[in-house]
């Protein structure tokens, strides 16, 4: 931890819903010009398996696999398997066109390596002191533990 915060802890356990999380990606897509039109998340222990249909001029399903996320240095890096449209899988020049499309300040995909990389701290507010250790999929949902880390007040107070 940087410096002293008015709330600190040692370690957290945290739990993230799986079916709030699904809700949660479904409205982000629908609310961006994104050809997906469907999304659907299932969380089972050590994996999260992500099946949608993208529309180019007909429907396309595609399925992907998440078994692995890790975290160091502020990024959290989700490395995604069996990447597949029609149960074949996605050549990495189609995955390219992907990778142009998640470059910014806060995101990256990496397509030959299958990962994408997200900066926390282009996601946390400025107020809370985040060091995350452990992240895993669980039954339902993502596990993540946090280490020592604090909060304060948000800017603004307490109104």
């Amino acid at each position: 931890m940087s410096e002293p915060r008015l709330v600190e802890w040692d370690e957290i356990l945290l739990r993230l819903r799986g079916s709030m999380l699904e809700a949660m990606v479904q409205r982000e897509v629908a609310s961006r010009r994104v050809p997906i039109q469907e999304i659907h998340l299932t969380f089972v222990p050590g994996e999260l398996r992500i099946d949608g249909k993208v529309e180019k001029f007909f429907l396309i399903p595609f399925r992907l696999f998440i078994r692995r996320i890790e975290s160091s240095g502020g990024a959290i890096r989700i490395y995604l398997e069996n990447i597949s449209a029609f149960g074949l899988p996605i050549p990495v020049l189609l995955r390219k066109f992907a990778e142009k499309a998640m470059q910014n300040d806060a995101l990256a995909f990496d397509a030959v390596n299958n990962v994408i990389t997200v900066r926390l701290d282009r996601f946390l507010p400025t107020f809370l002191d985040v060091d995350v250790r452990h992240i895993e999929i669980i039954e339902g949902g993502i596990g993540v533990a946090l280490g020592q880390g604090g909060a304060d007040i948000p800017p603004g107070g307490t109104k």
